[in-house]
């Protein structure tokens, strides 16, 4: 995470106020600069993780890649080392921030996403925020079809070729590491 998407939304938006969560120092400061340098000053860094449990917790990587690429609550395989990071609820940063409403919701932490997800349960009932969330880890499947279902989402691929229906939320069918979660209540707004 050097800020790709967080620059985006930050200068897509520059009436609104983008949140951006980056337990990873390195990443983290690197975020900060992308943002001093492009001057926006609508985002909000946090040096934190995100989950369903605030605390601290071993935050798992390999020297070998690219900053946080792959970097996980979880310890898979490929990990070299880690680093003991604060955790944090959505729910919980939300409310202490005053913030009553979001709009979009971008989630990508390699494998630890239904926490993430459940974290910000309160949030997501209320405001039924667009999700986009990567899935990557076959483990994640039944943990986002039963949230789906439970918060009346409709599922799609964010693919190379376009936005498709995935209701079921498939493992097979075209590549695509990205779901589009959204409640039908902003349906029109993939319609547009």
């Amino acid at each position: 995470n050097t800020g790709l998407f967080t620059l985006l939304a930050g200068t897509l938006n520059p009436g609104g106020t983008i949140h951006a969560f980056e337990p990873f120092p390195g990443a983290a400061d690197m975020l900060e600069t992308n943002l001093r340098a492009n001057r926006l000053t609508n985002v909000r860094v946090t040096r934190a993780a995100v989950a369903d449990q605030p605390g601290t917790l071993p935050l798992y990587f390999n020297d070998a890649l690219r900053l946080t690429q792959g970097a996980s609550l979880r310890n898979w395989d490929y990990v070299t080392g880690k680093v003991e990071v604060p955790v944090l609820r959505l729910d919980d940063y939300l409310a202490e921030k005053g913030v009553e409403t979001i709009d979009l919701l971008k989630v990508d932490v390699e494998g630890s996403e239904p926490e993430v997800l459940a974290g910000a349960e309160a949030t997501i009932a209320r405001c039924k925020p667009e999700i986009v969330c990567e899935l990557i880890k076959d483990d994640c499947y039944p943990k986002l079809r039963d949230f789906v279902r439970r918060h009346g989402y409709r599922a799609y691929r964010l693919a190379a070729s376009g936005v498709h229906p995935d209701f079921d939320l498939a493992e097979e069918g075209p590549v695509a590491w990205n779901r589009l979660f959204i409640h039908p209540s902003r349906q029109d707004r993939l319609d547009a």
